[in-house]
């Protein structure tokens, strides 16, 4: 390999390790409520109401429908699940990163119902027949949605998902 091959070589390196760099991290503290989990319907002390009003009022918002959807009918043949439908003012995105998420009241709203099993692990039935049913549990869905959140440098809006994502059903399974 000659000097020059060597050179570009190097270059090409260098530049895409400046490409691929990520920040350091976010300095954002996740709610204590929520310290153990990837997402938080409690609104912090310091969150950033005036910097997503600021940004959201020039995008000229309008709510269309405030109405529910997907809402579940009834409970659960099998597995009992508790709901909750809230807006999420944090996560932890995919970087481990701990995120604002978009929210201004009657105008720009990210809620999700949060649908948890509420005996996770547990055989639903104790019912005898010919099936064995003694391996059938209740297990929560997890869905990992995409948030519009505040940029690092607090003057913009962007998408990230969630790490690990949130449960959004419960249903019953059989282990192997």
């Amino acid at each position: 390999m000659n000097y020059y091959s060597f050179a570009i070589v190097f270059i090409l390196l260098q530049l895409n390790s400046f490409l691929e760099a990520k920040p350091s991290g976010s300095t954002i503290k996740m709610h204590p409520r929520c310290d153990k989990q990837t997402y938080c319907m409690d609104k912090p002390d310091d969150y950033p109401q005036a910097e997503f009003e600021a940004i959201l009022s020039n995008l000229n918002i309008k709510v269309v429908n405030d109405k529910e959807i997907g809402k579940r009918i009834g409970p659960s043949l099998l597995c009992d699940s508790q709901d909750s439908i809230n807006p999420i003012y944090q996560i932890v995105d995919v970087d481990g990163n701990v995120r604002y998420v978009a929210q201004i009241d009657n105008v720009f709203m990210q809620k999700y119902t949060v649908r948890k099993c509420r005996n996770p692990e547990v055989n639903p039935l104790s019912l005898s027949g010919s099936l064995d049913l003694s391996k059938l549990t209740c297990k929560d869905i997890i869905v990992a949605p995409s948030f519009l959140v505040l940029s690092d440098d607090r003057q913009k809006l962007e998408v990230v998902s969630i790490k690990q994502g949130i449960p959004m059903g419960c249903t019953c399974i059989m282990q192997e």
